[in-house]
């Protein structure tokens, strides 16, 4: 408002400088048309110019007491706000404007305070993750530190139980091969590679205590296994047929065997060709 108030006083100023132009100026006219129209009196142009800068001059008196007035109800609005303990629009104006402001500062202050508590609840809970991930990873680092401990027991205990069987004690293998089998089950699933390959030797360790008829189931699964991961036409599957043909023989099931032979030779030859070892062996369990 008091701005308001000093634009005012500005425009006052302004337009009672242009009223005293306006006068200078007409005085300043009538003089040299007096002059030069001598005792005659002033043109018919003469006087629309000075009725015009009446009327002019008439507007300016006008707009000058309009502009007082508001100029002073300002004033007297100030004046009123000033006098603080005193009633009337002023002060109710006043305590319009306080209860505005305090609300603001509420709905400020409000708005701030969740702002900081979604911060917080964002920054615990990206910690909970941090939290979370690495004690994910230490689990899969450890899990894997302790699979491969496992799958090195695993490779120990098959070591050693082909050193029994090497040594004439096939029974002594069996067990040692059993727990290998466990172990590879655990770590790499039921269907891998490495279980058929282990239960080939558990089958071998049966047929070396001439218990062929253990013997077949263990390869039976060993041929299931290997034709699944590695494919119908594989040669380790040409040699599950064959060992599974050795116990079905050694069963006094010739008719069994010699059908598992001749699919075993006829993968082995397209496999590897008919100058390996391997299908050199499925070929005279054929004779």
């Amino acid at each position: 408002m008091e701005k308001q108030l000093e634009l005012a006083k500005r425009e006052l100023n302004d337009l009672e400088a242009k009223i005293e132009s306006a006068r200078a100026a007409a005085g300043a006219s009538t003089s040299e048309a007096g002059t030069a129209e001598g005792a005659s009196g002033a043109s018919s142009e003469m006087d629309a110019t000075l009725a015009a800068w009446e009327a002019e001059e008439e507007e300016m008196a006008t707009q000058l007491a309009a502009e007082r007035t508001e100029a002073v109800a300002i004033m007297t609005a100030l004046q009123t706000q000033g006098n603080g303990g005193k009633g009337g629009e002023g002060d109710g104006m006043k305590h319009d404007l306080d209860e505005q402001v305090k609300r603001y500062e509420a709905a400020v202050e409000s708005a701030w305070s969740d702002v900081q508590r979604a911060k917080r609840q964002a920054e615990e809970t990206e910690a909970r993750f941090d939290r979370a991930r690495e004690f994910a990873r230490r689990t899969a680092v450890e899990k894997e530190e302790m699979e491969n401990t496992l799958l090195d027991v695993a490779s120990d205990l098959e070591n050693l139980a082909r050193n029994y069987r090497q040594h004439g004690s096939p029974a002594m293998a069996v067990p040692l091969y059993v727990s290998a089998l466990a172990i590879f089950e655990k770590t790499l699933g039921p269907e891998h590679p490495q279980v058929a390959s282990n239960l080939v030797n558990l089958g071998n360790a049966f047929c070396d205590q001439q218990k062929h008829i253990e013997a077949v189931p263990v390869y039976l699964r060993a041929l299931a296994i290997d034709e699944k991961a590695l494919g119908h036409d594989h040669p380790e599957v040409a040699m599950d047929l064959s060992n599974l043909g050795i116990a079905y023989r050694a069963l006094g099931r010739p008719d069994i065997a010699t059908g598992l032979f001749e699919r075993a030779h006829k993968l082995m030859l397209a496999a590897v060709g008919p100058d390996d070892p391997k299908t050199q062996a499925i070929l005279r369990n054929l004779g």
